[in-house]
Formats: C-alpha cells, sequence, structure tokens
C-alpha cells in the first residue's frame, strides 16, 4: 500500500493541492487517513482522485501520434533557432557599429582636448610677451 501526501498527488499530477484536497474531501475517511496531522491519500483514492479530475497523459513521442508531429517540432525548432542566430547577426552588427562610433568620439575628444592646449598655450605666451613689451607709467620718465 503506497500513501502519499495530497501535496505530492497534486505535484505528480500538475494541479493544484486545493483541487486534490477537494476531491478527497469528497470521499471515504478510510481512504484518506490522517497519520501525525498529516492527510495521506490510499492507493484506491489516488485511481478515484485521477479519474474524476480526468488527468489525461500527454503522448509520448515516437508512438504514432508523436512520429506524425515529430517533423513539424523539428521545423519549428529549426526557424526558431535560425531567428535566433538571425539576432545574434544583428547584434553583433550594432555592436560593431557602437564600438566604431565610441571610437569616433574618443577621438574627437582627444582632437579637442589637444585643440584646447594649443590655445592655452598660445594665450600664456602672448600674455608673457605682453607683460615682457608692457611698460609702466614711470619707465616713461627716466
Amino acid at each position: 500500500m503506497t500513501l502519499k501526501t495530497i501535496k505530492q498527488f497534486a505535484d505528480e499530477l500538475a494541479v493544484t493541492k486545493k483541487k486534490v484536497e477537494y476531491q478527497a474531501s469528497k470521499l471515504d475517511s478510510s481512504l484518506v487517513p490522517k497519520i501525525n496531522g498529516v492527510r495521506y491519500l490510499k492507493k484506491e483514492a489516488q485511481t478515484l482522485i485521477k479519474g474524476k479530475l480526468d488527468i489525461n497523459s500527454p503522448p509520448k513521442l515516437g508512438g504514432e501520434l508523436g512520429a506524425d508531429y515529430l517533423p513539424i517540432f523539428r521545423e519549428i525548432k529549426n526557424d526558431i533557432i535560425s531567428d535566433k542566430n538571425q539576432q545574434i547577426k544583428d547584434l553583433k552588427k550594432q555592436i560593431e557599429h557602437l564600438n566604431k562610433l565610441l571610437d569616433q568620439q574618443q577621438q574627437l575628444q582627444l582632437n579637442t582636448q589637444k585643440n584646447l592646449e594649443e590655445q592655452r598655450l598660445f594665450l600664456d605666451k602672448i600674455s608673457d610677451e605682453n607683460k615682457k613689451n608692457t611698460k609702466r607709467w614711470w619707465r616713461f620718465w627716466y
């Protein structure tokens, strides 16, 4: 006799615990014993609940139905893979373009810094020359 908790059985059937609890509440208490405060389902209860919930297992691949759909699944898979590959190629192109733009921006920044430095040096040179050539008013008297 295999006992399973309501949670274990619900997970096995891929349904909610509430659905199994509802169906278990309709059954005789001898099929749903309570041990240490935990409700367990006997094998008979499990089969009754499974029948009431009308759980149909999905068709297995490789059988008659699965063999018919296998080429379609492969085609869909190949389409998805080719779409993803195209997206990857597009993203690589975009990254390459952004890297070029970043390189151009850095070169422009460097040129701007060089020009500013040259202008500063030129202005410093002019101001130094002006200071040397500027005569103070008292120098005219002597």
